[in-house]
């Protein structure tokens, strides 16, 4: 198993089957099914985060300056839509989009409407997910 991944507010964790976040402030849990969270990577840019194929990747100083389950949930909410369109697709449509954006407008980039989809989709699924898996 690989080592958990400590971001600004909680602890994610490799499990069977997905990704689990753990809070610190008060141990509640939310499970992200079918992705993997990975810290750094050849492609990945040190300030940035991607997900591609249920693989969430996190750049190191994004990371170290505080990514947060905001963050994570907003490219699990890539992960739906990719789910939702198919692979090709989310690649034409999302993610080529997504960087070509994010390069030439960054300070936009959030306002593109794959982007606040994504941030929606990944929000709603916390807080629905969130009062499931809350610890007692």
């Amino acid at each position: 198993m690989k080592r958990p991944i400590n971001i600004e507010d909680g602890i994610l964790f490799r499990t069977k089957g997905g990704t689990l976040f753990r809070r610190y402030s008060d141990d509640s849990e939310v499970f992200f099914p079918c992705v993997r969270a990975h810290l750094g990577g050849l492609l990945v840019a040190p300030n940035g985060a991607f997900q591609l194929w249920g693989h969430i990747f996190i750049g190191r100083r994004w990371h170290k300056d505080g990514f947060l389950l905001r963050n994570f949930a907003h490219e699990y909410g890539h992960y739906l839509q990719e789910r939702r369109i198919g692979h090709i697709r989310y690649i034409f449509k999302i993610a080529l989009p997504s960087l070509w954006s994010l390069i030439r407008r960054p300070l936009r980039h959030e306002k593109q409407t794959f982007e606040r989809e994504a941030t929606m989709l990944g929000i709603d699924y916390i807080n629905h997910t969130h009062k499931l898996c809350q610890k007692k």
